[in-house]
């Protein structure tokens, strides 16, 4: 066999391995991929409402109430499952890779340490945050895919320390069935960068949303300490078994722009299924956006003095 031949046989093994891949790629387009597993802890025990997403794609889901998940996901997007629980370190498995049963570590370090000193019987309640129940001017409302989280920042004007009773949100939501879920989280504020920072509560407290308006949310028997500058109250989207990848969910979240020119301390911060990465609103000034307010208020019982 000549030289002229063998590269003739060459350049044609490159075409037809270049145009099997192609065929194989535009093939596995539209193709989904179920993985299913188990989270629980070192005792066994069931892990509910673990978040589940995929590394580089805003695809995610949620494991049950009894920490079994069923995932499914375009075959093209494949990458490694980051999985995270409030008060568990955080995993990464490659979806290839991944046991049926998937082990979580508490992470105590994550719960802010802050106790109450005072056991006096006598209190009063002060709400601080947006209370409102209509609309205003220069409405703005906010609703994202299925495992975007939103927080919004309330500052504690008596500056000390409380018991935080109630949490109130704007929403409105969609009629359907089954109704879905949101997680209440609330974080203390980064000195430094002013984001979200060390989870206050590693409770999940999961509210259904079934109708528009107000939620009142009472949380007190939680224990929830509100910190003495203030706190951050997120609110993960979560939807239902049936929300479809990429789509809006309800409930949407309603604020204001209160147009004050050149201001910029209010503010929402974003985050899709990790609560260690956060955006702030505030990259959207030239759109007027970074000084939203959002309708979310607290009543904090205070020890009376």
């Amino acid at each position: 066999m000549d030289i002229r031949r063998i590269r003739y046989s060459l350049l044609i093994l490159r075409y037809f391995i270049a145009f099997s891949l192609q065929f194989l790629a535009l093939n596995s387009k539209g193709q989904e991929l179920i993985v299913s597993f188990r989270i629980v802890d070192f005792e066994k025990r069931g892990i509910p409402y673990a978040s589940v997403s995929l590394g580089r794609h805003q695809i995610g889901t949620y494991s049950d109430s009894l920490g079994n998940v069923i995932f499914k996901f375009p075959k093209e997007k494949a990458d490694s499952l980051h999985i995270n629980a409030v008060g568990y370190h955080s995993k990464s498995i490659f979806y290839t890779d991944y046991p049926k049963i998937i082990t979580l570590q508490e992470d105590n370090s994550q719960i802010e340490a802050i106790e109450v000193k005072s056991k006096k019987t006598s209190f009063y309640k002060k709400r601080i945050g947006e209370y409102h129940k209509g609309f205003k001017k220069h409405q703005f409302s906010l609703n994202g895919v299925k495992g975007t989280q939103y927080a919004f920042y309330l500052e504690n004007e008596e500056k000390r320390e409380g018991i935080i009773k109630t949490i109130y949100i704007n929403t409105k939501t969609e009629n359907i069935n089954p109704t879905n879920k949101i997680r209440i989280r609330f974080y203390t504020q980064n000195q430094f960068t002013k984001a979200p920072d060390k989870d206050i509560t590693d409770k999940n407290i999961i509210y259904e949303v079934s109708k528009s308006g107000v939620l009142s949310i009472n949380i007190e028997d939680y224990k929830i300490i509100c910190p003495k500058e203030g706190f951050f109250v997120g609110i993960d989207l979560m939807g239902n078994e049936k929300s479809e990848i990429k789509s809006k969910v309800s409930p949407t979240i309603y604020g204001y722009s209160p147009r004050l020119k050149n201001d910029y301390s209010q503010g929402y911060w974003t985050s899709f299924m990790d609560n260690k990465k956060w955006f702030s609103s505030n990259k959207y000034k030239s759109r007027n956006t970074g000084n939203i307010v959002l309708y979310i208020s607290a009543d904090i019982k205070y020890d009376n003095e």
